[in-house]
């Protein structure tokens, strides 16, 4: 009975598994058939994307209350179901973008939906999991699949290593997390986090055994984010993997880590008190020096945006370095609009495809964009404005609540720091307006409509980014509003 009990709060992973379930023996047949019947990758992205329609409409039923199942295993606090949902809606557009991809790559791999739904159930674990063991289950469940999708593209020398060199660094860091799982449960005979965090509360908070064990675990994260110095995985496999597996990385991966970062330093404060603030500060110093510095001589895009991620990451360490609730909801916030963001630019990237099978690889493959895409070309200045913090977009905002927190929290210096990187990141932001804009090239090859799907994800971006400054007042009333013309409408159509 009581099993039956923890299902009910279990059954958005429980119907999401069985979907995969499903999804995978489906493909399987219409693979062995693929010479006699006609093998759509689209069919298979359709169903994925309707899988994680109905999984977002069982989470929004579900209670917006805390609870524990599994003997406190798994944990769903209040922030759990806005992470859930997030991790669902940038997955969605992760695999509207394969749709796009699969056709002007010919890349016809069924797998890849199937793939990105069995990560979304270890993120989902990520979330919400209180125990050690099923943290570490749940994190090898998203590994495995993102080390299959960073090599998914089979005919390329750069994707395969990239996903061997993702697959070695990462089984390292999992022999790491495990080393510091062991030493944890030895000197405090349990997995369970609540449990460890009671231990401290104790006089046995100054155990340095436990403090070397929970940092072994914390750098298995941060190197799963990536922060600096734990990123040197990162240029490569962002360059070397497939673009959509890319965004992936870039996008999605960051929610679940996250995520269980803010979770696990707000609530169990008995591990993060001490020494665990100046070290945050100082890998989030590391971070966005990196970071910042690094992405000031790529010149190809792909390894461009892993820099410039290694520095939004050490910008959210920065709010959980302040340990106030006002940090965590900065972080939280900044996590929101990077995402939104770095969504968007990989759209772009992958909707300018050119005829001839060229593809943009190249902060030079940029140049003319304004005479070829002229919204297109404008929609990219507006994201990366915003992702510079150029008021009044939304990433001036996020991190504006960044260097409030800090101010706050009485670390002015770390503040100045701050703005200052901003300030050079503003370098090599703008230095992509210059190439879309202010520079001419001899020949511009002839070039394919954006898909709709994608079109929308760039709108969706752009509009949120320019109307964030609003305020959530006149938002709200316009979705009211918005909402009583649809109610109007429906009406009068039933009455006819």
């Amino acid at each position: 009975m009581l099993f039956i009990n923890d299902i009910k709060f279990f059954i958005s992973e429980f119907f999401m598994f069985s979907s995969i379930s499903i999804l995978l023996v489906s493909s399987a047949i219409l693979s062995h058939y693929r010479n006699r019947i006609t093998f759509e990758v689209s069919k298979i992205v359709k169903l994925s994307l309707f899988v994680i329609l109905i999984s977002i409409y069982i989470l929004i039923l579900q209670p917006n209350v805390c609870f524990s199942i599994f003997k406190t295993s798994y944990v769903n606090y209040e922030i759990s179901k806005f992470l859930k949902l997030c991790i669902l809606i940038f997955s969605g557009g992760i695999i509207c973008f394969y749709n796009s991809y699969s056709k002007n790559e010919l890349a016809q791999i069924s797998e890849f939906s199937i793939l990105v739904l069995s990560a979304i159930i270890g993120m989902f674990l990520i979330v919400s999991s209180n125990e050690l063991i099923v943290f570490y289950l749940a994190i090898e469940l998203q590994s495995l699949t993102f080390y299959v999708l960073a090599a998914s593209k089979r005919y390329s020398i750069m994707s395969s290593e990239a996903g061997l060199k993702y697959f070695i660094f990462g089984s390292v860091a999992s022999a790491i997390m495990l080393f510091g799982i062991s030493i944890l449960y030895g000197f405090t005979g349990s997995t369970n986090i609540s449990e460890i965090n009671y231990f401290l509360i104790g006089d046995n908070h100054r155990l340095i055994a436990i403090y070397f064990a929970i940092s072994l675990f914390i750098i298995t994260l941060l190197f799963k984010l990536p922060a600096a110095p734990f990123h040197n995985w990162a240029p490569d496999v962002y360059d070397g993997a497939p673009i959509v597996v890319t965004a992936l990385f870039a996008t999605v991966s960051k929610i679940a880590i996250m995520g269980f970062l803010l979770t696990f330093f707000s609530t169990y404060t008995a591990i993060f008190e001490y020494y665990w603030p100046p070290i945050i500060s100082t890998i989030a110093i590391i971070s966005i020096f990196i970071g910042t510095l690094g992405a000031l001589f790529q010149t190809r895009i792909k390894r461009f945006l892993a820099y410039s991620t290694i520095s939004h990451v050490g910008f959210i360490l920065l709010g959980i370095a302040t340990g106030m609730i006002e940090g965590f909801h900065a972080s939280l916030f900044y996590l929101v609009v990077y995402l939104i963001t770095n969504l968007a630019v990989f759209a772009i990237i992958l909707g300018i495809r050119r005829i001839y099978g060229l593809k943009i690889e190249e902060l030079f493959d940029l140049i003319y964009l304004h005479r070829t895409y002229p919204n297109v070309a404008i929609s990219m200045a507006i994201i990366f404005f915003s992702m510079a913090g150029i008021p009044p977009l939304a990433g001036f905002f996020s991190k504006s609540y960044i260097l409030l927190a800090l101010i706050q929290s009485n670390m002015n210096g770390l503040a100045i720091y701050a703005i200052l990187m901003t300030s050079i990141s503003c370098v090599y932001y703008i230095n992509f307006i210059k190439f879309i804009f202010f520079l001419t090239r001899q020949r511009w090859n002839s070039i394919v409509k954006i898909p709709f799907e994608i079109s929308i994800i760039i709108a969706s971006s752009v509009i949120f980014n320019i109307s964030l400054f609003i305020g959530l007042e006149m938002a709200n009333s316009l979705i009211m509003s918005v909402l009583l013309l649809f109610t109007c409408a429906r009406n009068s159509l039933m009455v006819k």
